[in-house]
């Protein structure tokens, strides 16, 4: 579910299960455009930006270093 920071008003997506999980989630997009990571099979790829472009990576990085290249 979309929350909000209470001292800087930024939304960040939390688990619905919270205090028992506290997993979160900058990308608010995933809700709208998710696809689950390949490499781990528990987070979502999302659009990054590296030294080489743009590039989709796993929300679980750094414990998933798996990417995918946009062309």
């Amino acid at each position: 579910m979309i929350r909000q920071n209470p001292s800087n008003g930024s939304q960040f997506l939390g688990c619905s299960h919270y205090p028992s999980c506290n997993q979160t989630f900058k990308n608010v997009e995933i809700l709208s455009d998710s696809m689950l990571c390949p490499g781990c099979q528990s987070g979502f790829v999302i659009k990054r930006n590296g030294r080489f472009g743009d590039f989709l990576g796993c929300t679980n990085y750094p414990g998933c270093k798996n990417t995918i290249t946009l062309k």
